[in-house]
């Protein structure tokens, strides 16, 4: 989001939600909400007009701080029903940081020292972690045959995949 914050937040665009803090998301605001049902739920809630550029610059100043953990970093742009975020390559830093559970856990903490949350998905393919987490679930899954056990449970339109295709 925009400035760290503990109070209910959500980024708007037009007349609905497109993003959330974790507080607004602890009183009920979910993502694609419409403005008033949001503040119906969360009467506290605090509406932001999104802002494309401050959206990017708040993503970087969180990226410049996860360098440390990894150098295989990327910045994922907003597309379609997916929010911006990260994909960082972990695996050849996991012993430095004392394992996966312990590297989850600096990468969280690090992340919410600048008053923002993520979303940790762990998969064999950056693009199956990348959906996992745009779809709101933390999963571990080395297994690549089972990454599509975990993908069938998400919305269709976080695939990217077509209309045909989701038909």
């Amino acid at each position: 989001m925009f400035e760290p914050t503990q109070a209910p937040l959500a980024v708007c665009s037009r007349h609905s939600v497109q993003h959330v803090n974790a507080a607004a998301a602890e009183c009920g605001v979910a993502v694609g909400m419409k403005r008033a049902t949001a503040l119906a739920v969360c009467a506290q809630l605090v509406l932001e007009d999104g802002s494309p550029a401050r959206e990017m610059a708040a993503l970087q100043a969180v990226a410049t701080s996860l360098l440390v953990y990894t150098p295989s970093l990327s910045l994922q742009p907003a597309s379609g029903p997916q929010a911006h975020g990260l994909l960082l390559e972990v695996s050849h830093c996991l012993r430095l940081f004392g394992g996966l559970p312990a590297l989850l856990g600096k990468v969280r903490a690090t992340v919410g020292s600048l008053g923002h949350h993520c979303i940790c998905a762990v998969m064999p393919t950056a693009q199956a972690a990348w959906v996992m987490a745009q779809g709101g679930h933390e999963r571990v899954e080395r297994d690549l045959g089972r990454v599509a056990v975990h993908l069938q449970a998400l919305p269709a339109p976080l695939l990217g995949l077509s209309d045909a295709q989701q038909d």
